[in-house]
């Protein structure tokens, strides 16, 4: 595994429902840039995602329509920043919500490119299958850092790909990847990504896949990063397990859900269930 880039930490930020609250979930931010998709030129959008199940637990279960940011500043120090459950775009049919950040802002914070994720053009010329190496940042509850958020980075690999649609017990079915890696409650929204570092870090020469040609793009970002948003975290399954002193316990499987990352590029450009071929394309 190589050296996880700096964006992976700092694209993060944690969620809670009230403002004094200790934070219970992951938040991140992507952007859109003005010569999208080569990443080069000045951002044109950046936008919060998180998963939309946490809002709806703060709307329900704490009686909240306020999801608070905690983000550190630039200048030092932690700072929590109040936004209207109500106010974020919801996605019918995936566990993703999105809330537009401005552009001028004193907090530090990176966003990762929303359009440097991991497109099928990508995965049927790299061969991506089970097993190849994903990673995570997001919140630890127990330890979320005093004067600065400490986000945390767990290691793990592709389980299973999307493809049958994955059945849970209270979200239904959902289009999603199952990743092998330690999912906890406060991990839920965040971001997830496919490290193609290494053996994959090769030049990508345009061609024709599935009567579509590859656009030039892809050369461009595979000889610059081997980096790839995956998607984001909704959640893990539990186990039964039977303990020594003959007490069940609820266990964590260590298979976790991630929601693909083209259903947050869906909102931003107002596409939900749009063929997500089309989504690879420029605008």
């Amino acid at each position: 595994m190589p050296q996880i880039p700096s964006e992976v930490l700092s694209c993060v930020g944690f969620l809670s429902p009230g403002e004094h609250e200790t934070p219970d979930g992951t938040v991140f931010f992507v952007s859109i840039h003005a010569d999208d998709p080569d990443h080069r030129g000045r951002v044109s959008a950046i936008y919060a995602v998180t998963a939309k199940h946490l809002l709806e637990r703060y709307e329900v279960e704490s009686g909240s329509d306020k999801a608070w940011l905690r983000l550190n500043r630039r200048g030092g120090g932690v700072v929590s920043v109040s936004t209207k459950t109500e106010d974020w775009r919801r996605h019918p049919d995936a566990d993703v919500a999105i809330h537009t950040w401005p552009l001028e802002h004193s907090f530090d914070i990176t966003p990762f490119p929303a359009r440097q994720h991991l497109i099928d053009d990508i995965m049927v010329e790299w061969n991506i299958t089970p097993g190849d190496d994903v990673f995570l940042s997001g919140l630890f509850w127990q330890h979320a850092g005093q004067t600065r958020n400490a986000p945390i980075v767990r290691l793990g690999s592709i389980a299973a790909m999307r493809g049958d649609k994955i059945y849970t017990t209270n979200y239904g079915a959902m289009d999603a990847y199952l990743i092998e890696v330690r999912s906890v409650g406060g991990l839920s929204g965040s971001p997830v990504f496919f490290n193609g570092e290494g053996r994959r870090k090769i030049r990508v020469r345009p061609i024709g896949i599935g009567g579509r040609q590859l656009p030039s793009r892809i050369e461009r970002r595979a000889e610059t990063s081997g980096f790839f948003l995956l998607g984001l975290v909704h959640g893990h399954y539990q186990a039964h397990a039977m303990r020594v002193d003959g007490i069940e316990d609820v266990i964590n499987s260590g298979i976790a859900i991630a929601v693909p990352a083209d259903k947050i590029l869906e909102l931003i450009l107002g596409r939900q269930g749009v063929d997500r071929s089309r989504l690879d394309n420029k605008d």
